[in-house]
């Protein structure tokens, strides 16, 4: 019986699709259980007026929001940083998205708050989300891309044999 492997641009959407949910819950517990004054809502309040402060129902939109988003941050990750091994490209990948979200982006949006207006937990906490969420990211499809490299390798060898 054959194996079935996954296409790399599916594993690539998988990676990124359960990245964004999996962090973004954990975004919403440490919001939840105030450790940041940013929860996942920041995704849908991006688009509304700066008032707006989103339920419990508008978190869990954005939790699936940002399950989405995760997915072109995974396939941004493959663009930029795909012949990185080890983790040290994840990271660096999470800290500027980071950096994009909450210094380049917060102007434009007035209900985002900028980095010189959240609290020192809130900067430490998303900052620590976003870096664990480029690891992950970063690291699995690194991994997963030089596996296939690795395969692909071989397997021209034992067509010469």
């Amino acid at each position: 019986m054959e194996k079935q492997i996954i296409s790399f641009p599916m594993n690539v959407t998988l990676i990124g699709l359960f990245g964004g949910l999996f962090f973004s819950l954990l975004g919403y517990a440490a919001y939840y259980f105030h450790f940041t004054e940013v929860g996942p809502g920041l995704t849908i309040s991006m688009w509304m007026s700066e008032e707006f402060e989103p339920t419990a129902l508008g978190e869990w939109i954005s939790v699936f929001l940002n399950g989405i988003l995760g997915i072109g941050a995974a396939f941004l990750y493959r663009v930029l940083f795909i012949r990185f091994k080890g983790p040290t490209a994840g990271v660096f990948y999470g800290v500027i998205l980071w950096v994009i979200i909450f210094q380049f982006i917060s102007p434009l949006f007035p209900a985002i708050k900028g980095i010189l207006s959240m609290s020192f937990h809130s900067i430490v906490t998303t900052l620590c989300l976003y870096i664990v969420f480029g690891l992950f990211v970063g690291y699995s499809v690194s991994f997963d891309y030089h596996e296939r490299l690795k395969s692909e390798e071989l397997s021209k060898k034992e067509e010469l044999w």
